[in-house]
């Protein structure tokens, strides 16, 4: 009689734990759903419930740091990012990781932290191509920002067209005042 009562509350303190992990993955589905239908504020929210029952839910987290990027929240992002890279996960998460840390890092103009970041998704997955493409176009801005240190470069190669016509008016400052003037009239 004393052991069913003992198995009894046992099973009375056990409910209560696996009610608690199915409500959070229900939250983590529900903010999965959200995402995948591009309303990311819902995810966000979702996540975040499922986060206060489980703040150690690497899942969550994750999920948690893409919402906040697909809202262009990259500073929050990369904060997640960056906690979720310290820990010990497997070689295929940790590659997402710091992908998704080099993704926010470089939206916020931080391109040789994304570099970092990409080199260190590569070390974990050598073989994701989407990670080599991000980390060439950030080697490129790197190179870039060497050559016009002050930030005068445009990322999109649209300042391309403003340098050829800065150098065509350096070339007429050059040239003598009476050929400037007939090329103007």
């Amino acid at each position: 009689m004393m052991r069913c009562l003992l198995f009894f509350n046992l099973w009375l303190l056990l409910i209560p734990i696996a009610t608690l992990g199915q409500s959070e993955r229900k939250q983590l589905r529900e903010g999965n759903r959200d995402f995948r239908k591009g309303e990311y504020l819902d995810a966000e929210i979702s996540y975040r419930s499922a986060l206060e029952l489980d703040p150690t839910s690497l899942q969550g987290n994750f999920n948690l740091g893409a919402s906040l990027y697909k809202q262009e929240k990259y500073e929050e992002a990369e904060s997640i990012f960056n906690d979720l890279a310290t820990l010990n996960t497997p070689n295929d998460l940790k590659s997402k990781i710091y992908h998704n840390l080099g993704n926010s890092q470089l939206m916020q103009g931080k391109v040789g932290e994304s570099v970092q970041s990409y080199k260190h998704a590569l070390r974990h997955n050598p073989h994701d191509m989407e990670t080599k493409y991000n980390l060439s176009e950030a080697l490129r801005l790197l190179h870039e920002q060497e050559q016009d240190p002050q930030g005068n470069c445009d990322n999109d190669g649209e300042g391309d067209d403003d340098q050829d016509q800065d150098q065509d008016q350096e070339q007429e400052q050059d040239q003598d005042p009476k050929e400037q003037d007939q090329r103007e009239q």
